[in-house]
């Protein structure tokens, strides 16, 4: 966080027109994405199998490589996405590759916070299954991050059709009233 002082010199800054190096990066124009996004999934167990099968579902996505410490989930993925692609026992693999411009992370939830931390570091943004961390040092370390880069974490709770049908039946039942969520987790 930066202080009053700072804000004011940046804002400033920006206001005589010193150019775009003078704001942080949160306040800079996005970098544009690509036409295809080139996926890693890292984890590929039931969700990761769920979320390569989604990407496999958007004509701007595509899976370019796995990574799986167990053979048979890098084996079953590979059925799933019906191709070949480079199969990697390890996600912090799929980070140095110059292939791939975002990272799905699915795997074992102790792994997640070292896994956003590397892809961000890499330029790559980040699709992340709940917890990203867990401790409050891993949270101030992700919290630092590059603030150019997506990371995103989900809330299955939310986007499972499970949730949004037990919704539908609640509200159906006029027991109570459910809102969508209004801020992201």
């Amino acid at each position: 966080m930066i202080d009053r002082r700072t804000f004011l010199e940046l804002a400033s800054g920006a206001a005589l027109g010193a150019g775009s190096r003078a704001l942080p990066a949160f306040a800079q124009a996005p970098t544009p994405a690509p036409a295809r996004i080139r996926l890693g999934l890292a984890g590929c167990g039931v969700r990761g199998l769920a979320l390569a099968r989604l990407a496999g579902g958007i004509a701007t996505c595509e899976v370019r490589a796995i990574a799986d410490a167990y053979a048979g989930r890098r084996a079953r993925a590979l059925e799933v996405i019906g191709r070949e692609l480079p199969a990697l026992d390890d996600g912090r693999l799929l980070v140095a590759r110059d292939d791939i411009d975002a990272i799905l992370i699915a795997t074992p939830d102790h792994l997640h916070a070292s896994l956003v931390e590397a892809a961000v570091a890499a330029g790559k943004d980040v699709w992340v299954e709940a917890p990203a961390c867990h401790s409050l040092d891993e949270a101030r370390r992700l919290a630092r991050l590059d603030a150019s880069r997506v990371v995103c974490v989900a809330a299955r709770a939310f986007t499972s059709p499970s949730y949004a049908g037990a919704r539908r039946i609640v509200q159906a039942l006029s027991l109570i009233h459910i809102s969508e969520p209004t801020r992201p987790y």
